[in-house]
């Protein structure tokens, strides 16, 4: 249900202003109080993160062979790692808006997950044969691609199908590379991809960006390839101290680690988004109410004219009446 024109119907006297209520919910967001218990629980979340990621790599190293896994308790450990601390946070929502980012990924992971087991269940036996890390880059930025290009629309929609089809470029061939080094793989760290995808990713945003609305893409599309590269290295390490030659099972297990990081990067990325959003709708309303006089005094200033440009009409009227009489 829209509760909106509850909050913007000032004349509804049967219920508070619409001006108290979002006085009263910007006091609550930002009240110390609410900051420091929001700072504890992202801390035990974080904290309840870190122990689950950590019991997920001693797993995926000492107690599981992979080849006897099953994908339903590979896509049960993915769900904990994604979904847990997602659903947490979204109990911290003060504002619609910073319940909506929570609710975006928590969208996202559902459906990775989703095509994530089919894939894994279904074409098991294509995907024998490719590169682990190769297999991780398809499927993860196929789905979150996917999802955001539904969500998004004209421009937006094509800056987002770009960045991910250089994402998967570059896990492509970090796994060429990879394959080819072996062990000597840390040479081409996440570092220098992240870099590469940085580079092109801003100046694709550049390029395209020339509307207010692209601004919030610029700090999230450099943070996420910041990421998805950094965690590519995480994943590869995974990879090679898993024994078993099932690169699709490697794959998955692998994934398992790259969303604790993902997590970790996420909480930052939120925040910072949150504040960087808000600043803008802050500085844009600010805009508005000064430019509202200017408006109403043009539109006054136009009316007066009409006014002054009917009463001249009339009094001519007048004139040729009398004349005629």
């Amino acid at each position: 249900m829209d509760y909106k024109h509850l909050l913007d119907d000032d004349s509804n006297q049967n219920l508070i202003s619409g001006a108290e209520i979002k006085a009263k919910a910007k006091n609550f967001v930002e009240s110390e109080d609410v900051k420091k218990k929001a700072s504890k629980i992202i801390d035990k979340v974080s904290e309840k993160a870190d122990e689950l990621g950590k019991k997920a790599k001693d797993l995926i190293k000492n107690e599981v062979d992979p080849d006897k896994m099953t994908v339903e308790s590979l896509t049960l450990f993915y769900l904990a790692l994604q979904l847990i601390p997602a659903l947490v946070l979204m109990l911290l929502s003060g504002l619609p808006f910073f319940g909506f980012i929570f609710s975006w990924f928590l969208l996202i992971g559902v459906v990775i997950i989703v095509i994530l087991y089919i894939t894994l269940r279904f074409f098991k036996e294509k995907l024998e044969n490719s590169s682990a890390s190769f297999v991780i880059a398809v499927v993860l930025s196929i789905c979150e691609g996917l999802v955001l290009s539904c969500l998004g629309s004209s421009l937006d929609t094509f800056i987002f199908c770009a960045e991910y089809c250089i994402l998967i470029a570059a896990f492509a061939v970090a796994a060429i590379f990879a394959d080819t080094l072996g062990n000597n793989y840390k040479a081409i760290n996440g570092q220098r991809i992240g870099l590469i995808i940085f580079l092109t990713m801003f100046i694709l945003i550049l390029a395209f960006g020339n509307s207010e609305s692209f601004i919030p893409l610029i700090p999230a599309t450099l943070i996420t390839a910041w990421y998805y590269a950094y965690m590519l290295g995480k994943a590869e390490e995974v990879v090679r101290d898993i024994k078993g030659d099932s690169n699709v099972k490697k794959a998955a297990f692998a994934t398992l680690v790259l969303f604790k990081e993902k997590l970790e990067i996420e909480y930052v990325w939120i925040m910072y988004a949150y504040n960087f959003i808000k600043g803008l709708i802050n500085k844009r309303k600010q805009q508005d109410d000064k430019a509202e006089p200017l408006i109403q005094e043009t539109q006054d200033h136009k009316e007066k004219k009409h006014d002054e440009s009917k009463e001249k009409k009339n009094d001519g009227k007048d004139k040729k009446e009398k004349h005629k009489e």
